[in-house]
């Protein structure tokens, strides 16, 4: 039984991984701004992101839903321009979470935006790397 778990959980890894920037945003943005150029604008979102989830994963710990919600809002507007739309749709659902107050539910949707992102953040660092 245990085996089966396990290769389950593997072959659902495996079909979840897909391309995490959406490819018609990227050729957009690189057609706008030349490849380079989108490069360095995707690294950089990428590492604002990075950055904006600490704080989020910070404030969640310590119960600020206002500051979540405003983390959060940049999230899904950063990730949006360069096509994380996955992380994107996520932090716009902690966002609403925040503006009614419900801790309960943001603490989980905020958990599902850090555990998502996490991994597309890992994937597309893999992809850079090979």
């Amino acid at each position: 039984m245990a085996a089966q778990v396990v290769k389950l959980a593997q072959k659902q890894i495996q079909t979840a991984r897909g391309p995490i920037l959406n490819p018609d945003v990227l050729a957009a943005l690189g057609f706008a701004v030349g490849p380079q150029m989108c490069r360095e604008i995707v690294e950089d979102a990428m590492m604002m992101v990075t950055e904006r989830l600490i704080g989020i994963d910070h404030a969640l710990s310590r119960g600020d839903l206002s500051r979540a919600g405003r983390l959060a809002a940049d999230v899904c507007a950063t990730a949006g321009r360069i096509g994380m739309s996955t992380v994107s749709v996520q932090a716009e659902a902690l966002r609403d979470c925040a503006r009614r107050a419900d801790d309960i539910a943001a603490q989980a949707v905020g958990a599902r935006l850090l555990r998502t992102a996490e991994a597309a953040l890992i994937n597309h660092h893999s992809d850079l790397t090979g």
